[in-house]
């Protein structure tokens, strides 16, 4: 049975322990059956996600928010606050102008590591528990992470306003945390959502493509306005909520992330 994640399972990560933000299941004295992973996007913090799960009340599931291991300063950013990026560096797409999402993963495979490394040992999850949701930068990071070992069956990734990394082993260095599990070949097998704006998207249908050619078990949302903003309706959030990777090709033994809809819930800040 798996363990609730607490700051004392990180304590010999101290970097890492200083970048989760972690909201246990509603009913804490439950061992929690899944753990869902928040990536929040280029130029934000994880305090954004770190509220969506504490609005979202997930049943049987510890959330932990992570925030990236680079830092942009605010100037970049147009705020006050220092954001974070999942890059190793930062550079401008030469398409749009806008800084650009496949940056490089090596420097956010060790926290990205170590935190896999904790889920899936002292905590007893196995990747079929693990689920990640990621915005922006962050969902290209995710599927990243899944993509390292391809042929396991991590419990899904929903990337909102996510496009895929152009090497298939960008998040390679995350294999060297995580010796328990075996790498695999040919299609990813971790289920994945990608959803996008009706308009001004990064979730093109050239990205969908890919997605689909590199993960065997592919959905594709598409917003019914412009810009690939986190959910802002309760209909935008219940096509997430209604994806867990359950389903697909037999038996799975993973679990669905089911949780109410929050009345009023408000849009993840930010930047993608």
């Amino acid at each position: 049975m798996p363990t609730l994640p607490t700051p004392s399972h990180f304590a010999s990560h101290p970097s890492l322990a200083s970048s989760i933000l972690i909201t246990p299941p509603p009913t804490p004295t439950t061992p929690p059956r899944s753990v869902l992973i928040l990536l929040h996007g280029l130029g934000d913090t994880n305090a954004p996600f770190h509220n969506l799960a504490s609005q979202l009340s997930l049943p049987h599931t510890a959330c932990i928010s992570l925030r990236a291991p680079s830092p942009i300063p605010a100037l970049m950013t147009g705020t006050d606050e220092t954001g974070f990026h999942w890059g190793d560096d930062l550079s401008l797409d030469s398409r749009t102008g806008a800084l650009d999402f496949d940056a490089g993963f090596s420097t956010a495979a060790r926290p990205l590591g170590e935190l896999l490394g904790v889920l899936l040992g002292e905590c007893g999850f196995v990747a079929r528990d693990v689920h990640f949701l990621g915005y922006g930068q962050g969902g290209m990071a995710a599927l990243a992470v899944v993509e390292a070992w391809p042929g396991v069956e991590f419990g899904g990734v929903i990337g909102v306003g996510s496009g895929i990394a152009g090497s298939k082993s960008a998040m390679g260095g995350v294999r060297g945390y995580v010796s328990s599990l075996a790498v695999g070949e040919g299609k990813a097998r971790t289920p994945v959502l990608v959803c996008g704006g009706s308009s001004g998207t990064v979730v093109t249908a050239g990205v969908v493509r890919e997605v689909k050619e590199r993960f065997g078990a592919v959905e594709y949302v598409k917003w019914e306005r412009g810009g690939d903003g986190m959910p802002r309706s309760r209909g935008e959030m219940m096509a997430l909520m209604g994806f867990g990777g359950g389903g697909g090709g037999g038996e799975r033994g993973g679990r669905r992330i089911r949780g109410s809809v929050p009345e009023g819930m408000e849009e993840v800040a930010g930047v993608a």
